[in-house]
């Protein structure tokens, strides 16, 4: 992948109308500036995305997590520790986005704290999608030196009886016996 795919793909999207794609594709450009140390347009990337997001009303903890790990490793001045304090997560990938900036800014223990939530709630989902973020958690743990959350297993399935249900049991009961005798 090149910015330059990137950059066409966004440009059809925008040309499309469709805000969606628009937004995941920025979501995608600044993790990818990010992972080449190219952080200022790592910056702006999720600095449009977020805009996007607060424009529909809706806020995106993951972004807000990248976008303040972007500008902590750019090395701009702000209370980079302030705004990850504020920061919750909402979903699986928000923790593992807050996760991994905490782990850059030096604070082991509450990226251990957001990997386990992270980790929990991907396996909880137990869906092929998160698996990659099942693990990401796991990664960072080990990193960390944390050891995997231990998890129960599921409880199995168990049918909800409605009262109306066992009235209705029992009244196809008592016609079966009538029509028995």
């Amino acid at each position: 992948m090149t910015e330059e795919v990137l950059s066409k793909a966004e440009g059809i999207a925008e040309r499309a109308k469709n805000r969606t794609l628009t937004k995941m594709l920025r979501e995608i450009r600044g993790e990818w500036s990010l992972m080449h140390g190219e952080f200022s347009q790592a910056i702006d990337h999720f600095s449009r995305a977020l805009v996007m997001y607060r424009e529909n009303g809706f806020a995106s903890q993951y972004c807000e997590a990248r976008h303040t790990l972007a500008r902590f490793l750019a090395g701009n001045e702000f209370d980079a520790t302030g705004e990850a304090d504020r920061m919750n997560a909402s979903s699986v990938r928000g923790a593992i986005a807050i996760a991994e900036l905490w782990k850059a800014l030096g604070k082991p223990e509450k990226a251990i704290q957001f990997a386990e939530l992270a980790y929990c709630s991907a396996k909880a989902v137990r869906l092929c999608a998160s698996r990659h973020q099942l693990d990401t958690a796991t990664a960072i743990l080990s990193e960390l030196g944390a050891s995997v959350p231990t998890l129960p297993e599921k409880v199995p399935y168990q049918e909800i009886v409605f009262r109306w249900e066992i009235r209705v049991r029992s009244l196809i009961d008592t016609l079966r016996s009538q029509l028995v005798n």
